[in-house]
């Protein structure tokens, strides 16, 4: 299994990104910390933090996540924004 980052083009633009069951996925920014969060029962990654340290955080796709697309929002706390680029951010799970 494969680890995939997601470097951020800018604070909000974030391109849509696809991922395979048990890969991780890490997400990093360089001047902000932020949470990440999926509507409620429709989450495709193993449960674990969801806001980074140090600008990154890294989680795992479950492998029981069905092969969809999966909307997510991300909210960065240095200027209390959320992401605005593929409004809503999209996580492609394949199989």
């Amino acid at each position: 299994m494969g680890n995939h980052e997601v470097r951020l083009k800018s604070k909000h633009h974030i391109d849509p990104i696809t991922h395979k069951h048990g890969e991780k996925v890490v997400w990093s920014c360089n001047d902000s910390d932020f949470r990440i969060w999926f509507p409620p029962e429709h989450n495709p990654l193993d449960p674990g933090p969801e806001t980074s340290v140090h600008g990154q955080l890294e989680r795992t796709v479950s492998k029981s996540a069905a092969a969809e697309e999966y909307q997510y929002s991300m909210y960065f706390f240095k200027d209390q924004s959320l992401a605005e680029g593929n409004s809503p951010p999209i996580i492609i799970i394949m199989r």
